[in-house]
């Protein structure tokens, strides 16, 4: 599955309009376009369930980046020189032998190079697809309709085409990345069904497991993502907080004020998609988690009292 043989029959398609189409699929699964789509329906559909997916992003993106650099494989072009790439051409090809059968792995030599850093490009798995799968299949779990069973599956189908059309990764990378996005968009399916979070009126710790959890990860802020961990733990602490003490919030049915608590929503979440990475202040990870956390809270939680205060949305009793 880490043969080129596959790319380079989709790549004989040569088209530029399906090259066009291929890159468009490919940006619907970058990080920006999914915070945009899941912060859409966190503040302009249903909070209870958009603050799920949220979460489901999150956890998709902390263990994709953590495998992608633990195992550290090449990509198509750093072994194939005839592959064409959305990925610039490393300065020198890796001289080893290129996988040929089916099931065949990467030479030991391949990987000394790559894993001993000569040529740094995580292909395995691939991240476009599984962030796509996790979430997709964790909003046809939440809204259960047909049309988004068809778009979803349609979805996750392309992505899966594109990275391979434009040279990104090989087969295993994107079957690898499907299934992983689906393994973890089960275990935190079974993790609110165990915990009736979509059922309960009221909460307490147990229905509220999902937000908390991800505490756990901060012993281990070394090894992950700080900035998207840093996101999803002030996000939490700030839905929490509003949720023990008001319940999930109800937006307005008035359309600018909904659309105003999506702006203040989206905005908030942007702002931390962009600001989290530049935020490294002590040179400790699990103190740079923290600190990045508490200004997130503070951002998400404002956004909250600003929407509150301007009468944009109101708590379900």
């Amino acid at each position: 599955m880490f043969t080129t043989k596959p790319i380079h029959f989709l790549q004989s398609f040569d088209f530029p309009l399906l090259e066009a189409f291929m890159e468009f699929i490919s940006f619907l699964g970058l990080a920006p376009i999914l915070i945009v789509l899941i912060g859409l329906i966190a503040y302009g559909i249903n909070f209870k369930k958009g603050l799920f997916l949220i979460n489901v992003l999150a956890w998709s993106s902390i263990v994709v980046v953590f495998a992608k650099v633990s195992i550290d494989f090449p990509r198509p072009p750093d072994i194939d020189p005839n592959i064409q790439s959305i990925y610039p051409s490393p300065k020198k090809y890796l001289n080893t032998t290129t996988p040929e059968a089916f099931w065949e792995l990467f030479s030991a030599e391949t990987l000394q190079k790559t894993q001993n850093d000569e040529l740094v490009q995580f292909g395995f798995p691939s991240g476009h697809a599984a962030l796509q799968t996790a979430l997709w299949v964790s909003i046809f779990y939440a809204f259960r309709k047909r049309w988004v069973f068809i778009l979803g599956s349609s979805i996750v189908t392309l992505t899966s085409l594109s990275r391979l059309y434009l040279g990104a990764h090989f087969l295993a990378d994107v079957v690898a990345g499907t299934l992983l996005g689906l393994l973890i968009a089960l275990l935190l399916i079974a993790l609110i069904r165990f915990s009736n979070y979509e059922k309960q009126r009221t909460h307490q710790a147990k229905s509220l497991s999902i937000l908390w959890i991800p505490l756990l990860l901060i012993p281990f802020s070394a090894f992950v993502n700080i900035s998207v961990l840093g996101a999803i733990l002030g996000l939490n602490a700030a839905a929490l907080l509003l949720i023990l003490r008001r319940n999930f919030p109800v937006f307005h049915i008035v359309p600018w004020k909904r659309i105003s608590t999506t702006l203040i929503g989206l905005i908030s979440l942007l702002a931390c998609f962009y600001l989290n990475p530049r935020l490294h202040f002590t040179g400790i990870d699990y103190a740079d988690v923290i600190i990045i956390a508490l200004l997130n809270f503070l951002l998400f939680y404002g956004g909250f009292s600003l929407s509150r205060r301007l009468g944009l949305i109101r708590f379900r009793y």
